[in-house]
């Protein structure tokens, strides 16, 4: 979290925008030492121009190598900054990219403050959606099942309007084909009953192999967590 008598007690920090989307507080800052802009939401800390590339490379090409054919089809999950939707359009066999972000106003941001980020919204291949995902999930999955090849979930620790449940991870596995996987982030080390709440969800949701994916990342505490779920089919490493 960001104390503002803190940061702006320097002249290290200066901040470019802070505004409530109705949703959530979206505050933008400056670090002038380190020549960066960083992005935080209600408060606390998402990412940072400097280190988004550790962090948005592993949870796009990991499960992108991972699923047993190129992925054609994506589901992205949040992200609204693009750092992930970028990362994935980098994959030639990427024909659709669905992205699901709850508050528009984070993509306005990073449009403003982030364009290296936000160009993916101008590839064609992607379809953003403003709205909640875990009630678009639910309400998909039963008329759209294998629909896609990966699905990538980068959002705020907790939810702002809905809830982690097992019935939006059986959404999202009967919405995977065959071979395909689904990556989460969840979070280092220090948080362990949040880790262990979401491999309950995801194992209850129908995940027959959930391994742990160990990021490396100046933004955050390392190595930070993401889960890499799936079925028995998939090339994931492990037994």
């Amino acid at each position: 979290k960001i104390d503002d008598q803190t940061l702006l007690s320097t002249k290290q920090f200066k901040k470019l925008l802070k505004v409530h989307s109705g949703i959530q507080m979206i505050e933008v800052m400056y670090d002038n030492y380190r020549k960066s802009v960083s992005l935080y939401l209600n408060k606390a800390f998402q990412l940072s121009d400097r280190g988004e590339h550790m962090y948005h490379e592993m949870m796009a090409h990991t499960p992108l190598f991972t699923t047993t054919q190129p992925a054609r089809d994506v589901l992205v999950i949040g992200a609204g900054d693009g750092g992930v939707s970028l990362r994935v359009l980098m994959h030639p066999s990427v024909e659709r990219l669905v992205q699901v972000e709850l508050d528009g106003a984070v993509v306005n941001t990073s449009r403003r403050f982030l364009p290296e980020l936000a160009v993916a919204y101008d590839d064609p291949r992607l379809e953003l959606r403003i709205e909640d995902a875990i009630g678009w999930a639910i309400r998909e999955a039963p008329g759209k099942p294998d629909t896609f090849d990966a699905v990538i979930i980068d959002s705020t620790d907790e939810p702002l309007i809905s809830i982690w449940t097992i019935e939006f991870y059986a959404a999202l596995r009967r919405m995977l084909r065959p071979g395909g996987v689904l990556i989460q982030n969840t979070q280092n080390l220090d948080v362990p009953d949040q880790i262990t709440h979401l491999l309950g969800l995801h194992q209850g949701g129908g995940f027959e192999r959930v391994r742990a994916v160990l990021i490396d990342t100046i933004d955050y505490s390392s190595p930070y967590i993401a889960f890499l779920s799936s079925g028995l089919e998939t090339v994931c490493p492990g037994p």
